[in-house]
């Protein structure tokens, strides 16, 4: 039996770039009584986001759901499930490092409590 020809290759590298973008995640939340009704709180927040993230200069191409999920509520002294949450999570880049404070404001306000901010991570184009 003969060996399989092989190809190894070893080497270092470095990159280094100027961060100047941010990509932020977040999630709108929602309570309702049912998974329907916690997706269509959930829903109607998303449609009020890309309004105001226009506003802010932020372009639908930079918008992208990643994740929509509902899960129970189980309230433990009642034994029972009375409510489901509904979380509906975006990543938004936001070219331009300046922009980021208004692109969180205008987020807040067009969803107020609905908004969980996960996380912002600054990048390099």
């Amino acid at each position: 039996m003969s060996e399989q020809p092989t190809i190894v290759v070893v080497g270092t590298g470095t990159t280094i770039g100027v961060t100047d973008q941010c990509v932020a995640t977040v999630a709108l939340n929602s309570i309702g009584t049912t998974p329907a009704e916690a997706l269509d709180h959930c829903t109607a927040a998303a449609d009020r986001t890309v309004p105001a993230l226009a506003h802010e200069g932020i372009e639908r191409r930079d918008v992208r759901m990643t994740n929509l999920s509902v899960q129970d509520f189980f309230d433990q002294a009642a034994q029972k499930v009375p409510a489901r949450l509904g979380s509906y999570q975006l990543e938004i880049t936001v070219r331009s490092l300046g922009k980021v404070a208004g692109v969180d404001a205008a987020l807040s306000d067009a969803v107020g409590d609905s908004l969980q901010i996960g996380s912002l991570h600054l990048t390099a184009r």
